[in-house]
Order: C-alpha cells, then sequence, then structure tokens
C-alpha cells in the first residue's frame, strides 16, 4: 500500500513538472500575430496570451494565473479556467487596430480612463481597457483576474468564443504610464486572411496556488453600439486687436511716450483647416490683418515703410497649434491712397498665444515687421479679442 501511494505521488510530480512551461508548438500556435508588423512585439504578445487562455484554460492556470497577486478575483478566475471549455483562437483584424490605436492615444493624452470616446469611432463588439502595464503578459492577466470589477466584464469578453478578431493598442498614459485598448469583432472587416477556428480539447486538474500582494485594476469593460462621431474640419476667425509700435532705438527707452502716440488698430481673420480629429487640433492656417495706423507713429512715417494713408494689409502663413500657439510668416502690402496687392513692402513674422473657450479667444501676438530696403526692424505687440466658427464633418 505505502508502494502504491509512493508511486502515485511520484507521478502526480511528475506531470505537474512537465506542466509548468509551455512547449513550441503550443506558443507558436497562440501566436496568431507574429507576422502582422504594424503590431509592437508587446501588443503581439497580448494576442499570443489571449490565445494561450482560450485553447488550454487549465494549463494557462497552472502556468499563469497560480502565482498571480492574491484576490478573491483571482481565485474565480482559478475556477472558471478549471472548468472552462476551450475556444478558438483570436485573429489580427486591422479595422479594429484602428479603432483601438485612435483611442488609446485619445485616452493616453487626456489620461483619463473608461469607454467615453471623443473623437475615435466605436464601431467594436466589445472592448477591454488596461491600466498601468506595458507587458503584453501582464496586460492579460489584469484583464482576466478583473480585479474589482464585478460583472467580469474583461473576462469575459477575452474568452467568448464568440469573438474570432481582435485588435490592441499600446500607447503611454499620463496619470497610469501605459494603457492598452482591445476591440473585438464577431466577424471579419478586412483583407486579412480570415483563419479556420482551430479548438483544444486537453484538459488539466486545478493546481494549488499561493498568497501574494495584492495589485490595483483600473480597468473597465463594455460592449456598445455604434455612434456617430463628429470632428472639427474647417475654422474661421474674424477678430479685431489694438497695437503698439517699437523701434530698438526710440519706443524701448519710452513707453509711456509709445502708448500716447502708437496705439492703432487692425481687423484680423484666420482661415484654417484642422489637420487632426482630437479636442484640440492643430491648424493649417491663413491669417489676415488690415488697419491703419496712427497718423501720430514717428517710427513708421519717418523710415517711409508706410504711406501717409497708413492703410495696411498683411497676409501670413502658418499653424495654430493645439488651438493655443501660434507661429506664421509673410508679407505687408501698403500705397498712398489703396490697398494694392501688387506691392509688397515688408515682411512679417509672428508669434503668440490664444486663450478662452472654443468661440471666443482673447489673443496675444507679436509680430516683426522687417523691410525690404534694410531698416530697421519694428516690433509689434497686440492684443484682442476673435469670435471661432467651427465646421465639422460627420464621421461613423
Amino acid at each position: 500500500m505505502k508502494q502504491t501511494l509512493l508511486f502515485a505521488l511520484l507521478f502526480c510530480c511528475c506531470l505537474n513538472g512537465i506542466s509548468q512551461s509551455w512547449t513550441t508548438q503550443e506558443l507558436e500556435k497562440a501566436n496568431t500575430a507574429a507576422n502582422i508588423n504594424i503590431l509592437s512585439n508587446e501588443e503581439k504578445e497580448v494576442i499570443k496570451y489571449l490565445n494561450l487562455a482560450r485553447l488550454y484554460p487549465q494549463k494557462f492556470a497552472i502556468i499563469e494565473v497560480k502565482d498571480y497577486s492574491p484576490s478573491s478575483y483571482k481565485e474565480s478566475l482559478l475556477v472558471t479556467l478549471k472548468y472552462k471549455t476551450p475556444v478558438g483562437l483570436l485573429y489580427f483584424d486591422e479595422s479594429m487596430y484602428l479603432l483601438a490605436e485612435c483611442f488609446a492615444k485619445e485616452s493616453g493624452e487626456s489620461g483619463k480612463t473608461g469607454h467615453n470616446r471623443i473623437s475615435c469611432s466605436n464601431e467594436y463588439d466589445a472592448e477591454c481597457c488596461s491600466y498601468g502595464y506595458e507587458q503584453g503578459k501582464d496586460v492579460v492577466l489584469q484583464l482576466l483576474v478583473d480585479n474589482d470589477v464585478p460583472s467580469l466584464g474583461h473576462r469575459n469578453i477575452c474568452l467568448d468564443e464568440s469573438y474570432k478578431k481582435v485588435g490592441l493598442s499600446i500607447k503611454p498614459h499620463t496619470t497610469y504610464r501605459y494603457c492598452c485598448v482591445l476591440d473585438f469583432t464577431r466577424s471579419s472587416r478586412n483583407n486579412y486572411k480570415n483563419e479556420p477556428v482551430i479548438q483544444n480539447s486537453n484538459q488539466y486538474d486545478q493546481p494549488t496556488y499561493t498568497n501574494e500582494s495584492t495589485i490595483t485594476n483600473e480597468s473597465n469593460s463594455t460592449t456598445t453600439t455604434t455612434k456617430t462621431k463628429r470632428h472639427k474640419l474647417i475654422s474661421l476667425k474674424l477678430g479685431g486687436n489694438a497695437n503698439l509700435l517699437f523701434d530698438h532705438v526710440n519706443n524701448f527707452n519710452n513707453f509711456n511716450n509709445a502708448v500716447n502716440n502708437q496705439v492703432s488698430y487692425h481687423l484680423n481673420a484666420m482661415f484654417g483647416f484642422n489637420l487632426g480629429k482630437g479636442k484640440k487640433n492643430t491648424t493649417l492656417g491663413l491669417f489676415g490683418n488690415f488697419g491703419k495706423y496712427n497718423a501720430k507713429n514717428p517710427t513708421l512715417l519717418n523710415n517711409n515703410l508706410f504711406s501717409s494713408t497708413n492703410n495696411f494689409l498683411e497676409i501670413e502663413g502658418g499653424f495654430l497649434i493645439k488651438e493655443f500657439f501660434r507661429i506664421s510668416g509673410g508679407y505687408g502690402y501698403t500705397t498712398l491712397n489703396s490697398i494694392n496687392l501688387s506691392s509688397n513692402n515688408y515682411a512679417t513674422f509672428s508669434s503668440g498665444f490664444s486663450i478662452g473657450p472654443k468661440w471666443l479667444k482673447l489673443d496675444f501676438l507679436n509680430t516683426l515687421i522687417i523691410p525690404k530696403n534694410n531698416q530697421k526692424v519694428i516690433y509689434r505687440p497686440s492684443v484682442g479679442l476673435a469670435l471661432v466658427l467651427n465646421f465639422i464633418k460627420k464621421k461613423s
């Protein structure tokens, strides 16, 4: 009897030892995204470990989950995996990848969690979001354990046999260092090869496990219907500014005199094309100024930069970065009695800031006026208000 018990104990020990590592064949079968060049190595690892859990749930429990941080959620995962029937592989889907990449960037830049998309479409069947981990294996374990998520939404999605395709993206996150967004679909939506579903019927006994420290899980899961998203395409900005004129000799040493004699006004406009789909985009803009300088201004009149009427028109091209910082350059035009676009008298370079709500901005602008005939460079600071109109484009 003792010999029989000893033999049985040795057999179990050997079986347990054999089960503590993945075979080359198992890893290759699970690594369905190995040849997808647009994915990083860690993103490929996420798909691989998801597939290991789906194909070999009992063995996954022994190798990957047994020594994971202790919690009631970990224990329930071990029970789930013990009785889980293996399901088919997940394959990469390019359209899901683009959705996940967009939202991972948006979440990372905003530092927020959850599934509330601002500018990214949500044409997926299910979504999981993980925070705090860069390594693919850590992302998968966090989603499967699903600490502090009573619905176990992530776990259910990851092990659901109805989902055949997945796209994911790992991006930096300003609050949790990293975020990983996984978007799932039940059918293929791209031209990648639709691989057959492979199932594995191998079963392993539920392992024993040790207790370790608990980790924090910030993930959330959801399945949603498709919504219509909108993003800004064209911006139009109209306003007015008050400005001063300084040259480096006369005005910087006598600011009061500059204020009394050189306060002038002009109207300005911007026509811009928004380059992104985020809440605050960089705008490629065409900027225009039209006004009349104070006739008492000695700097411009003495240097013969402007006509006696002092009218001017300036056109600049440049960027409004994140709807906040402007940098632009262009030309100014003037004649004796009217504006003549055939004559450029000076070059301009401008930079400044635009602050306020999305429809009304307070502009602070610094402009260098550079005459073409080697006269002294003139500095023109200005401040004003502008009304902003945004034209939007629908995006399903």
